[in-house]
């Protein structure tokens, strides 16, 4: 019998986690859980939360990821690495569970791609969020991946640097088991160094990310 799948879907802001969180939901049949949606449905629109609207809506987000690890259900969250020690306790509370688990690293070419993109989704109503916190976040993101990535069964990255399609996600590399399933030839340097940072690389098979 397969396991359940706990998956992390991980990047800066503005690299289109949401929008990849939605087809691999459509695709996988896996339900996502949209931190941003979530915070839409329960106060109507996006504006600066207080301290206790942002209580207790983590709150609700984490009884949901607590609700499907009971019920032993795969699903997904977006989420951006921030802290190692966080993210190592989600990957080891999954495995406790009897999850098998994901981390999907999403990136960019340059940070320009990422702000224009928060520029254009600001026009269509979703929430703003300033350059330099762009930045600081990338940052995280790439030292917690490195910290972190090999506590994980299975691990993606895909480039979503095309400026007139956001929906178009390269897969840039891809790891099961320890085993490296694929890895394209051409890859930019941000993915290089990436992989380069976090593992030693070698080819196999690998397994299906289902099971």
């Amino acid at each position: 019998m397969n396991k359940p799948l706990f998956t992390i879907i991980t990047g800066t802001n503005g690299v289109g986690k949401s929008t990849f969180g939605k087809k691999f939901e459509e695709e996988t049949k896996i339900p996502f859980i949209n931190p941003d949606l979530h915070y839409k449905n329960k106060f109507g629109g996006y504006y600066d939360f207080t301290i206790e609207q942002q209580r207790e809506a983590s709150n609700e987000l984490k009884q949901k990821r607590e609700d499907f690890f009971k019920d032993k259900k795969s699903f997904a969250i977006e989420r951006i690495l921030d802290h190692e020690s966080v993210i190592s306790k989600l990957a080891k509370q999954a495995h406790e569970n009897g999850f098998n688990t994901a981390l999907i690293y999403i990136g960019v070419d340059r940070k320009e791609i990422s702000n224009l993109r928060i520029e254009n989704r600001l026009s269509e109503g979703a929430h703003n969020v300033d350059p330099d916190i762009v930045e600081k976040n990338l940052k995280d993101c790439i030292k917690c991946f490195k910290s972190v990535a090999r506590e994980f069964d299975n691990v993606l990255i895909y480039d979503n640097s095309a400026h007139r399609n956001s929906n178009h996600f390269i897969k840039i590399y891809d790891r099961r088991n320890d085993h490296v399933k694929f890895e394209a030839a051409h890859k930019p340097k941000w993915a290089k160094d990436l992989i380069d940072n976090s593992f030693t690389l070698q080819k196999d098979k690998g397994i299906d990310l289902s099971k």
